[in-house]
């Protein structure tokens, strides 16, 4: 009975049936009541199960967003992408992007301060 009203006020809404096969099988020593641990358990067990329900739902909701956020995505060029790529000398600010010779990596240098950045 106590499980029976404490499920609702932490979010669980179970039928009857689904209470009493749940204290079927977390009441590990068949004492008739449920001991600390065994209320842990129960509860860890249906947050696994809910998480299990809820995580097929959330991975579908979230590939739906990515879908229309490539579909919706701004368009670039390969010739404008190519070109941002290779822009070397390019000065942003005191900034200037150089290509590495050794590496083959892009950097940044300014000249003002003397720093670089990759």
């Amino acid at each position: 009975e106590e499980l029976k009203s404490i499920l609702p006020r932490i979010g669980e809404m179970l039928s009857i049936r689904d209470v009493e096969w749940l204290f079927f099988k977390c009441d590990e020593d068949d004492s008739g009541e449920l001991d600390y641990e065994e209320f842990v358990k129960m509860l860890l067990r249906l947050k696994k199960e809910r998480m299990q329900i809820i995580g097929c739902c959330t991975k579908m909701a979230r590939w739906r967003k990515r879908k229309w956020d490539y579909c919706c995505r701004p368009r670039i060029g390969k010739k404008k992408v190519k070109s941002l790529q290779n822009a070397t000398g390019k000065k942003m600010g005191a900034w200037s992007k150089h290509i590495h010779p050794v590496v083959g990596k892009a950097y940044y240098y300014n000249s003002t301060t003397g720093a670089t950045k990759w």
